[in-house]
């Protein structure tokens, strides 16, 4: 009975579609609701009845577990004069006495990037063409300063709302019965019900399969404070400094977004601050660094206290900096190296975060070979300082020359290895469950299709929510994607998009940043990864293993078989 449960859950959250019939309170404006998996792009045609929304009785019915969020999409379309969207909101979810209260609610409007232009891989996987479009994936909050509401309809365009509802823990399960209510410049607000099944079961608290998203701290800084009237951009942010407060609410609420979505965020470039000791050694002080991550750390900054699962030792390949020691594989940058990494962890270890730990430090690009016995000295060397380190490897786990690479370079690092983390399209699955039966954990990095889901914004709905199925078939810990806000200016763009989950929220009146489409479309597929370890957990893993077999045919390198090429 659970297993079709799961099963039926799983299936009902793709499939909402339908139409609104319009009235006179937006008038000549077409609405109707689809499902989260939907694309919708300015041009996009007003849908039919089907089974989970009745136009007739002008009713959603969504499904989820307890502790799950799920979420639709709301479209209006322009007649020939167009209109305007004052408010969107969804009442309290009623059972009785029973409340998912609305504030467990939260509405977007769905802001679109222009595109013109499009990677070779765009043509394998769509059936569109490459020709200048307009891709909905920078997600406004309906109450921002600028560009949330009013939202005009311009005549024979749609425009599209995001809704989230997180059912909470504590919820008893059953039909829950709710208000949407979309309200125009005139005349009686255009209203719908939303009917959500509560499953009697609950998605765990502990999260089974963690997204390692890295985060650049002066980014997000110089992207939302200005000081002075230019961008903030502090060499290192100290507690002295008159803009800490307004740096920290930024870097909060950057951190927070991404825990919210299930993924387990890293600041990648703060650093404690280096003295020279008489003896012309770095001492490291960590107060300042303490202050801005202990939050992370123990959980206390986020509402379901729950702390991050990984941590990156604040040593890596810009820090210390190369130039300040000779450059990079100098005898004194490798002392430094040495020095930096030995009071990192003796600090780490103080703390209580060394179970949680991981070094990132990729080496140089370049010709494989090359990049293997980068990996083989720098890996010696972190070794000598502390022989239980977990650092992460890139590269190939396994030669490439099978895989019609002539010159792949392979050498066998693996006891230098804490983590395997090679990029989705030099992962053998096989290997990484070798690699893990040594005891070694096992992620990966999703870089480009066919070896796995895409996140940029040019990708098809589902590759967003498949990355977790793939981790789920290659058995893989985490994914690791060192980069989560790339940004080329304040204004989102899809030029490296699978680079940046969230957007900067400066040029609609806020101070902190924005999610995607994207992120939400990944949540999505972590909490699918919580619906197959239910089902392994409740004595079902070969339907689990089913399930993810179908959705997922092939993951990795696996790829290579159907591959055209």
């Amino acid at each position: 009975m659970f297993a079709r449960s799961a099963i039926i859950a799983l299936a009902g959250l793709a499939t909402l579609s339908g139409c609104l019939e319009p009235n006179t309170g937006l008038s000549g404006v077409q609405v109707w609701g689809l499902p989260e998996s939907t694309t919708i792009f300015p041009d996009a045609l007003p849908e039919p009845e089907n089974e989970v929304f009745s136009e007739a009785a002008k009713t959603v019915r969504l499904e989820a577990a307890i502790h799950e969020t799920v979420s639709f999409q709301l479209a209006l379309r322009g007649g020939t004069t167009g209109g305007a969207v004052l408010d969107v909101s969804l009442s309290d979810l009623r059972q009785g006495g029973a409340v998912i209260p609305a504030d467990r609610v939260r509405v977007f409007r769905e802001e679109c990037i222009a595109v013109s232009d499009y990677p070779a891989w765009f043509l394998r996987l769509t059936p569109d063409l490459r020709t200048a479009r307009e891709y909905p994936d920078v997600l406004v909050p309906i109450g921002s300063a600028r560009g949330g509401r009013p939202l005009p309809i311009p005549p024979g365009r749609t425009v599209a709302f995001w809704v989230d509802v997180h059912v909470p823990p504590g919820t008893a399960p059953g039909p829950y019965l709710g208000t949407l209510r979309i309200a125009g410049p005139r005349g009686p607000a255009r209203e719908f019900q939303v009917l959500l099944s509560v499953w009697p079961f609950a998605l765990p608290q502990t999260r089974h399969l963690s997204v390692v998203a890295g985060l650049s701290s002066t980014e997000l800084l110089r992207q939302h404070i200005d000081v002075g009237g230019q961008p903030y951009a502090p060499p290192r942010l100290s507690f002295d400094d008159p803009a800490y407060e307004r740096a920290v609410g930024v870097l909060d609420a950057a951190v927070r977004l991404l825990h919210e979505h299930r993924c387990t965020p890293v600041l990648t470039d703060v650093f404690p601050l280096a003295r020279m000791s008489a003896q012309v050694r770095p001492e490291l002080e960590w107060a300042d660094y303490d202050r801005l991550v202990s939050g992370l750390l123990d959980g206390t900054l986020f509402e379901d206290r729950a702390p991050v699962t990984a941590w990156p030792i604040p040593v890596n390949d810009r820090h210390p900096p190369p130039d300040a020691y000779g450059g990079w594989g100098t005898a004194a940058h490798k002392q430094a190296i040495a020095e930096y990494l030995a009071q990192s962890v003796a600090h780490f270890k103080e703390k209580g975060w060394f179970d949680r730990h991981y070094v990132w430090m990729p080496p140089p690009e370049g010709e494989p070979a090359k990049r293997y016995d980068a990996f083989d000295a720098l890996g010696r060397l972190l070794l000598s300082v502390e022989p239980r380190l977990n650092v992460v490897c890139a590269l190939p786990p396994q030669p490439m020359r099978p895989y019609g690479v002539l010159k792949d370079g392979h050498r066998d690092v693996s006891t230098l290895v804490g983590t395997w983390c090679p990029p989705a399209e030099v992962a053998d699955p096989a290997e990484l469950q070798r690699r893990q039966a040594a005891g070694q954990r096992v992620w990966f990095t999703p870089n480009r299709p066919p070896f796995a889901g895409s996140l940029n914004v040019l990708a098809p709905p589902l590759h967003a929510r498949s990355l977790p199925w793939t981790a789920y078939r290659m058995g893989c810990e985490s994914i690791f994607l060192p980069e989560a806000n790339r940004w080329s200016g304040p204004a989102a763009t899809a030029d490296r998009s699978e680079a940046a989950l969230i957007w900067p929220g400066k040029p609609y009146g806020l101070q902190q940043p924005l999610p995607s489409i994207r992120l939400k479309r990944l949540r999505r597929g972590l909490q699918d990864y919580e619906y197959l370890w239910l089902l392994e957990q409740n004595r079902r893993p070969g339907i689990a293993r089913l399930i993810a077999g179908d959705l997922v045919a092939f993951s990795g390198a696996q790829a290579y078989g159907e591959h055209c090429l």
